[in-house]
């Protein structure tokens, strides 16, 4: 049987090699005009015709999103490097991010980036920069925080460059891994709408859930990024040497930082697994650092700043208004100039990963319910010191929820983890190193119960293609199911005509 505590330990070694890295010590700067002369392959006026016409299905395509795409790449300053726009990813109020790729003489593709670039012209767009040590100039808060920590584990997307057009301190382009089978959002969205489909023609067969070996992959991968997320001392005497910061040192409040915006959106599905136990499951990688904190639990800004930071939506019980959920819990070390507001811990991050989780095997984008239950408890607040003091552990509120019928097909090992991550007191959950643990553990067994009981791996359907791939799936199954049937019949009927 297949060790999956080697297999990925291996292929993330392997991952982090084969990354590259931009050095930042150096911004790369250019004049807009010269970026937005129009790229050299537009030249072709079938191809430019075919590209617009499927950029145009896309709702959010304007002339905007248009130059951006025919727009030179601005990858390499290589002339002999032909970068091409080739598809629309998403435009909103953060600006706009593209997909290029680099193609080779038979019209293979050799590489390939997304391109974000912030949008100057809105004054809610604000990019938000460090200072850096040493007279080197300032570097958006994402770029550094996604750069430092996708050399430290292969779950975070790498940044290849960052480009700051000259004139303005809020037009940049960011130049990222390319994960091309979109979002844990994008992959709940295709087993509801099968299931809302399957509930009118199908109404008998039972729900299409994604499987567990891959929620078990999908928690431990953010889990191993948010331990990352910890910094050893090596990290924070590199961080001493390239950024200002106000945090003192010490081994007595040793720093971290604080994501603040895990939801679904922001966990990108790469590209497969290569090893055989996990092969055809996209790796789930932690995203967008735009709101990411250096901080410590004496910090005087932990928490009071950040406590309207983020999604809403996702966000945990300790970053509700103040004296709703903050009472019930023990007071750690308080900065004698800061509030009475309780800093944030390392395991503010454990909640949202959890929520995520919870989300692929509800099926419920956006922690819908969650925010629900949130919502009500911060409205009644003896009804939430009851839940919490009535649990053991206190503040593991939600195992009655999880042991609901429709959650059978995943066993209670997954949902007793999740629960224990959903805690609503910080402290009584587990850590990001304990969640790695109990995941590959997770994801021991249930390979060792598939190969033991010779069960093919589970098929996850993601991406634009899922929810049609997904649907030829089932048919085939209902076919096999139906075929099956009838040799069965003829068989019996062929022995009683015999005897």
């Amino acid at each position: 049987m297949g060790n999956v505590t080697s297999a990925l330990q291996h292929e993330e070694a392997c991952r982090l090699r084969e990354n590259k890295h931009p050095n930042l010590n150096a911004v790369h700067e250019y004049d807009k005009n010269t970026a937005y002369r129009t790229a050299s392959w537009t030249n072709d006026r079938k191809k430019l015709a075919r590209r617009r016409t499927r950029w145009g299905l896309k709702g959010s395509y304007n002339t905007d999103a248009y130059n951006f795409l025919t727009s030179r790449a601005l990858v390499s300053d290589d002339p002999n490097e032909i970068w091409e726009g080739v598809q629309l990813l998403g435009k909103g109020a953060f600006g706009t991010v593209g997909l290029w790729k680099r193609f080779d003489s038979r019209g293979h593709v050799i590489d390939s980036v997304a391109i974000k670039e912030s949008k100057e012209s809105d004054p809610r767009v604000k990019v938000d920069l460090l200072r850096r040590t040493h007279g080197r100039e300032k570097i958006p808060r994402k770029a550094f925080w996604q750069d430092f920590f996708s050399r430290r584990t292969p779950y975070v997307p790498v940044l290849r460059k960052i480009v700051h057009f000259l004139g303005s301190t809020n037009s940049w382009r960011f130049y990222t891994e390319y994960c091309p089978n979109g979002d844990i959002f994008g992959l709940i969205e295709v087993y509801q709408k099968y299931n809302a489909d399957r509930a009118q023609k199908h109404p008998h067969e039972p729900v299409e859930r994604i499987p567990l070996l891959y929620v078990w992959a999908v928690l431990y991968s953010l889990a191993h990024a948010l331990h990352r997320l910890k910094l050893s001392e090596r990290d924070e005497d590199e961080i001493d040497d390239v950024l200002n910061h106000d945090l003192l040192d010490g081994p007595s409040d040793p720093m971290f930082v604080l994501h603040l915006d895990i939801k679904d959106a922001n966990i990108l599905l790469g590209n497969p697994y290569k090893h055989h136990l996990m092969r055809g499951y996209p790796i789930a990688k932690l995203a967008d650092f735009g709101l990411a904190s250096l901080t410590s639990m004496n910090h005087e800004r932990n928490s009071r700043k950040w406590r309207e930071w983020g999604t809403k939506i996702c966000d945990p019980p300790e970053q509700y208004d103040k004296g709703h959920f903050d009472h019930f819990w023990q007071n750690p070390t308080i900065h004698p100039g800061r509030n009475t507001s309780y800093p944030f811990t390392p395991k503010h991050g454990v909640w949202q990963i959890a929520a995520v989780v919870f989300s692929m095997i509800d099926l419920g984008p956006n922690n819908l319910w969650l925010d629900q239950q949130l919502q009500y408890l911060a409205r009644n607040p003896r009804e939430a010191e009851r839940k919490c003091n009535s649990s053991r552990p206190r503040g593991q509120w939600l195992e009655g929820r999880f042991t609901h019928e429709s959650f059978a097909d995943y066993g209670t090992d997954i949902m007793h983890l999740l629960a224990s991550c959903l805690n609503m007191i910080p402290e009584n959950r587990p850590s990001a190193r304990e969640v790695m643990n109990a995941c590959l553990r997770g994801m021991q067994n249930e390979v060792d119960r598939l190969e033991r009981e010779r069960i093919a791996y589970p098929v996850v359907f993601f991406g634009d293609y899922g929810l049609e791939e997904l649907k030829d799936h089932m048919r085939s199954r209902r076919a096999r199911k139906e075929r099956r049937r009838r040799e069965d019949r003829d068989g019996k009927r062929r022995r009683h005509s015999h005897w």
